[in-house]
């Protein structure tokens, strides 16, 4: 995958860029601003990074292209809620804490909440160089410009190197931690045991006239499962009166004991019973 990160990695290893503001630790980087707009480029939205550097977005994008940077990509507000340690992080130590909140668009007061809460990555952030000043756009001096140069040819290098490799939208993996069933519990060419209901055969689930509105979801949700993950189809959720020898999950509720959020599973071939002592129990137990 194609991330600044690694990129970040390689110019530490084998940059060979003169110093950045006379500081050892941005030599990879022709001025401090360079580092900055680096980055962020693709953690802050763009127009972002530009207000705080006191320009506009075409000047900013006008610089990342010199680097050798690629078009930035939109980062979504869900990219950006995900990525406030990240920002504090690429940035604790190149501007002042004001341009930081800037980056993350927070108050002083949401930015202490959030290292209050984040007591670990305070710990881990050092204190900021002595002197460190707000840093604000300027034209790139001679010397600056050849610096310029010579990293946009090394960034033009690298992505050479990896532009076969596949590369995964940034944050996809989200989506597949926010599915509410696991693919994975689907089992290739398992087949069902003597004794077993099988589900593929065309089933419904019977839930009584009234009701409520989670046990409807709860049953609607275990359809959904069944067709994604187990791949079953015709599967339904019905109420009212039940065809005689239909195969059906049965759900009786307020009949599983005294025990609050009991039920009991009864799998037969043709037919299965939930026994739940309420709703809500009912819908754990589908």
């Amino acid at each position: 995958m194609k991330t600044f990160s690694s990129l970040m990695y390689l110019l530490l290893l084998a940059a060979n860029v003169c110093g950045a503001e006379d500081r050892a630790d941005l030599e990879y980087f022709p001025s401090r601003l360079h580092a900055v707009i680096f980055r962020n480029w693709d953690i802050v939205p763009a127009e972002r990074i530009a207000r705080v550097l006191g320009t506009d977005k075409r000047t900013l994008r006008s610089t990342g292209k010199a680097m050798g940077l690629p078009e930035p990509e939109r980062i979504s507000p869900e990219m950006q809620r995900r990525n406030v340690e990240l920002v504090i992080r690429r940035n604790w130590d190149l501007v002042p804490r004001g341009q930081i909140e800037g980056l993350l668009d927070y108050t002083a007061k949401e930015l202490d909440e959030f290292l209050g809460k984040e007591i670990f990555l305070r710990a881990l952030l050092s204190s900021p160089p002595p002197g460190l000043t707000a840093l604000k756009y300027q034209e790139p001096t001679t010397g600056v410009g050849a610096r310029v140069q010579r990293l946009a040819a090394r960034l033009k290098k690298h992505y050479s190197a990896v532009a076969g490799s596949p590369v995964e939208p940034r944050m996809a993996f989200t989506n597949e931690l926010c599915q509410a069933h696991d693919p994975a519990d689907y089992i290739p060419g398992s087949k069902p045991k003597a004794g077993d209901a099988d589900l593929r055969l065309g089933w419904s689930i019977a839930i009584p006239d009234d009701a409520s509105v989670l046990l409807r979801d709860a049953a609607a949700d275990f359809v959904e499962y069944c067709e994604k993950v187990q791949r079953t189809k015709r599967l339904r959720v019905i109420t009212g009166e039940r065809k005689p020898g239909a195969r059906m999950i049965g759900l009786n509720i307020g009949n599983a004991g005294t025990n609050r959020g009991a039920f009991l599973l009864r799998v037969e071939t043709n037919g299965i019973v939930v026994r739940a002592s309420d709703e809500r129990a009912a819908s754990v137990g589908r």
